[in-house]
C-alpha cells in the first residue's frame, strides 16, 4: 500500500485544517484546546430527507494523540 510522504502529509493536513465547511459537525463537539483536520460532504434532500451527510477527521489532543474519526449518515430527517 502506498503512504503519503511528508510533505504531502504536511499539505493535506494544512488543508483539512483549514477547510471552512462543517463548522457544526465534528468540530463542534471537540473541546477548543483539540485541533481537527476534516473534510465534509453533503448530498442534497430528496424529499426532505437528507441522502448523506459525512465527516471525516484526524482529532489531534492537546499531547499530540491522533485520533481518526469517520462519520457517515445517510436517509435522516433532522436538520444541519
Amino acid at each position: 500500500m502506498a503512504q503519503l510522504n511528508q510533505i504531502n502529509m504536511a499539505l493535506l493536513l494544512t488543508i483539512a485544517t483549514n477547510s471552512p465547511t462543517g463548522q457544526q459537525r465534528l468540530k463542534a463537539g471537540l473541546p477548543s484546546n483539540w485541533s481537527i483536520a476534516h473534510k465534509t460532504g453533503t448530498d442534497p434532500d430528496v424529499l426532505g430527507i437528507g441522502t448523506a451527510t459525512n465527516d471525516v477527521a484526524i482529532v489531534t489532543s492537546p499531547q499530540g494523540r491522533r485520533i481518526a474519526i469517520v462519520v457517515f449518515i445517510a436517509g435522516s430527517k433532522a436538520p444541519l
